[in-house]
């Protein structure tokens, strides 16, 4: 007598995911989705980084309300940032950017990116330049 491939008996389960017990189905149907859920959201949060330079330009209407300012990173880029509600208002009371204009103190914003508008979050003094750095002789 030949043996061929008999149909399952009870009990007995072909391999397949469609043979997984319902129990096994929807867990892994659960982790599917927990897992789109944890993508998605990663790829919606809004982008944010910070930027470090000396401020060029402050857009205001008074010294209490700047609407937007720029910088002028270390490489020569600029970059224009709006002004958000900053964490630090007190530390960093948004006037305090005019006064860096004058110092050529640098401020390190961090930013988030809201509709593709590169908005300050927060504010802080940067490093002050050392003057007395010189390149090393090697």
């Amino acid at each position: 007598m030949c043996r061929g491939h008999a149909a399952p008996r009870a009990g007995q389960h072909r391999s397949g995911i469609l043979t997984l017990p319902i129990a096994r189905r929807l867990f892994l149907l659960a982790a599917l989705v927990g897992l789109a859920g944890i993508v998605v959201s990663v790829a919606m949060a809004p982008r944010t980084g910070t930027a470090t330079g000396v401020v060029v330009a402050v857009d205001s209407t008074s010294l209490t309300n700047v609407t937007a300012f720029t910088i002028r990173e270390s490489g020569g880029r600029t970059r224009r940032f709006v002004m958000g509600a900053l964490q630090n208002p007190t530390e960093f009371p948004p006037g305090h950017l005019v006064e860096h204009i004058a110092s050529g103190v640098p401020v390190v914003v961090t930013w988030r990116d809201e509709g593709g508008v590169a908005t300050a979050i927060r504010i802080v003094d940067g490093p002050i330049p050392s003057r007395d750095a010189t390149p090393d002789a090697t």
